[in-house]
C-alpha cells in the first residue's frame, strides 16, 4: 500500500469548539462505533463495515459501507479525529480513500465514544434523542445548541424569546441563507429543541396565555435596525413599517399597532412573531417558559461534565482510556445500535401514503391537533410537509385559534 496523499485537519484547541466537535460525533452511536473501529492504518469504508460486523455478528442491522465513509468524511474528518488518505494497492488500479486515527481521535474521541456507548446502554436512551441531527442551517448545530439551553436553563427557567437569542444572538446573526429542507422541518428552531427535550423529560415548558389584545405587549430590543428586517411571506415592505413604529414607540400592544398602523391585527401579530423569531422584538405575557428537570440535570452533571473535563485533559479522559482496555459485550453495541434505530428518522422514513392516512386517522379520533401535538403522537419527523400537502389536497383543513393553528378533517 502506498500512501499518494494525507489529509488532516486540526483538532480545535477552546473547550466549546471541541465539545461541539465531538457532541457532533457522538450524536448517534453509529458514528462512535465507527470512531472505535479504526486505527493507524489507512481504512476503506467497507472495511470499517466489516470490522463492526465482526463486532455485532450476524442479524443486527448495519448500514451500507458507504454510510461509514459518509461519517468519516462529513464528521469525523472535518473535526480532526481522522485523517483522510489516497491510497493505492499493489493489487488493485486506480486509488481509494481510507481513514486513519489522528492523535485527538485517539486520545480524545475514542474515548469519549466508549462512554457515550455506556451511558447510551446504561440509561437506555439513544444519544440521539437527547442532541438531535447535526445537519444545520445555521453556524451551530443542533447538539451544540440543545447543550446550551440546557446550561442556561440549569441556572434557572428562561423564556422562549431569551433561548433564541442565546443560541443565534440578533438577526444580523442570522444566516442570510438557509436552505429550503432546514426552513420545512425547522432543524435550527429553539421550539424544536425544547419540544424535543421536552419529550424526553429533560424539560418542561409552562404557557402563559394566548397572544390577544393588550394583554401582550412588544418591546424592540437595543441594538436592532428595522433596515435588517426580511419580507414575511409575500410582505415585502410591511416588516421594515411595523419594526420602525414599534422602535419608536419602544412597548406597546397589538391594539395599539393595529389603530396607528390601520393594519389588521392577525397581521401585525404574524409579523412581530417573526421578528421574534430573529431576535428583533421582545414579547412580555402570552409567553412560554421552559424549565429544567431531573433527567436533564443530570445529563449535563453525569455525562456532559465529564466529557468536558475529558476534553481538558482531566482525571475522566484517564478512566475513560482505561475503559479502552476492557472488552465490549456483544450484546452491549447490539443494544446500542437497537437504540438508535429506534429513533433514526433516516432508518424509520415512512410511506408517504401510509404516513398521510396514519395522519387522517388520528385526526378522525382527535380533531383540532396543532402540529406539534401530531408530530409528539406519531413520533414524525416534518409533519408540516404532510400536513401541508393533506391540505392542498382538500382532505384537511387549517383552522388558527389566536396564535394556534389546529387541523380537522375535511368532511
Amino acid at each position: 500500500m502506498r500512501i499518494l496523499e494525507h489529509r488532516e485537519k486540526p483538532f480545535p484547541e477552546d473547550l466549546e469548539r471541541r465539545s461541539s466537535a465531538i457532541l457532533n460525533v457522538v450524536n448517534t452511536e453509529f458514528k462512535s462505533l465507527t470512531l472505535l473501529h479504526l486505527d493507524g492504518v489507512p481504512t476503506e469504508e467497507g472495511e470499517i463495515r466489516r470490522r463492526v460486523r465482526e463486532t455485532v455478528g450476524r442479524g443486527t442491522y448495519l448500514p451500507l459501507g458507504g454510510a461509514f465513509g459518509a461519517y468519516c468524511h462529513h464528521t469525523l474528518f472535518p473535526i480532526g479525529a481522522v485523517a483522510e488518505e489516497t491510497v493505492c494497492h499493489e493489487t488493485l488500479e486506480g486509488s481509494v480513500v481510507g481513514y486513519t486515527l489522528t492523535d485527538a481521535g485517539r486520545k480524545y474521541g475514542q474515548p469519549i465514544a466508549a462512554f457515550s456507548l455506556d451511558w447510551a446502554i446504561d440509561h437506555n436512551r439513544s444519544l440521539f434523542e437527547v442532541l438531535g441531527v447535526t445537519a444545520s442551517s445555521g453556524n451551530s448545530r443542533s447538539p451544540l445548541n440543545r447543550i446550551k439551553i440546557l446550561k442556561r436553563l440549569k441556572k434557572g427557567p428562561a423564556r422562549v424569546s431569551e433561548l433564541s437569542r442565546l443560541l443565534y444572538g440578533s438577526a444580523k446573526e442570522t444566516p442570510k441563507k438557509t436552505p429550503n429542507r432546514f426552513r420545512k422541518n425547522k432543524i435550527g428552531s429553539p421550539q424544536r429543541h425544547l419540544e424535543e427535550l421536552e419529550r424526553i423529560g429533560f424539560i418542561e415548558t409552562t404557557h402563559c396565555g394566548e397572544v390577544v389584545g393588550p394583554m401582550v405587549v412588544y418591546s424592540w430590543i437595543d441594538g436592532g435596525k428595522p433596515e435588517e428586517t426580511k419580507p414575511v411571506k409575500t410582505y415585502a415592505r410591511l416588516p421594515k413599517r411595523i419594526a420602525e413604529e414599534l422602535r419608536r414607540l419602544g412597548t406597546t400592544n397589538l391594539e395599539e399597532l393595529e389603530a396607528t398602523l390601520r393594519i389588521r391585527r392577525s397581521l401585525i401579530s404574524m409579523i412581530l412573531s417573526n421578528l421574534e423569531r430573529r431576535g428583533l422584538v421582545e414579547k412580555e405575557g402570552g409567553t412560554s417558559t421552559a424549565h429544567l428537570l431531573g433527567p436533564g440535570r443530570e445529563f449535563l452533571d453525569l455525562y456532559l461534565t465529564r466529557v468536558e473535563k475529558a476534553l481538558s485533559d482531566g482525571i475522566c479522559l484517564r478512566t475513560m482510556t482505561k475503559r479502552l482496555e476492557g472488552d465490549f459485550k456483544r450484546e452491549n453495541i447490539q443494544k446500542a445500535i437497537e437504540l438508535y434505530k429506534k429513533v433514526s428518522p433516516q432508518i424509520n422514513r415512512r410511506p408517504s401514503e401510509k404516513t398521510q392516512e396514519e395522519i387522517i386517522d388520528l385526526l378522525r379520533g382527535n380533531p383540532g391537533l396543532r402540529p406539534s401535538e401530531i408530530r409528539s403522537q406519531m413520533g414524525l419527523e416534518g409533519a408540516g410537509i404532510y400536513l401541508s400537502r393533506l391540505v392542498k389536497l382538500g382532505k384537511l383543513r387549517k383552522e388558527r385559534h389566536c396564535k394556534a393553528v389546529r387541523y380537522y378533517i375535511n368532511k
